[in-house]
């Protein structure tokens, strides 16, 4: 896991970096990408030519203790290879600790999550583009 985190923490360097070109990295909208570690780099690639954007990388749900609360986060995208409880767990936490931060859940129909718990939900069979379309319009609402 330290691996991830160490490619996480590199790319979100170079992410805050390519930011600065058009907005200071603090001021930037800070997404979270947990759960595949695979889905989460093939979204911060798409995210690097945004300069709005600074991303970090989780692949374990537990990890977001580890965030500052003063640490703003304005979008978390909860990938399908959460657990169902894992899932209620991270949706709770983020409610708590940031409540303006919006929650994209990318999840088959299952119901077993409450509406409140997110914002909304794309299926995992959405591509990429369609994905960060979705998140382009919850940020355009941020703005």
């Amino acid at each position: 896991m330290n691996a991830h985190r160490n490619a996480a923490t590199a790319g979100e360097h170079e992410a805050e970096k390519r930011g600065a070109r058009g907005m200071r990295a603090e001021n930037a909208v800070h997404l979270l990408s947990i759960g595949s570690i695979d889905r989460s780099y093939m979204l911060h690639d798409l995210l690097l030519l945004d300069s709005r954007c600074r991303l970090s990388v989780m692949t374990d749900y537990r990890d977001l203790w580890t965030i500052s609360e003063v640490d703003a986060v304005h979008l978390a995208v909860l990938q399908d290879t959460l657990r169902p409880l894992e899932l209620d767990k991270a949706c709770r936490f983020i409610r708590h600790r940031w409540p303006h931060a919006k929650i994209l859940v990318i999840r088959s129909g299952e119901d077993f999550l409450e509406d409140a718990l997110y914002d909304d939900r794309v299926k995992p069979t959405e591509s990429m583009e369609g994905l960060l379309n979705r998140i382009e319009r919850i940020l355009g609402g941020l703005s």
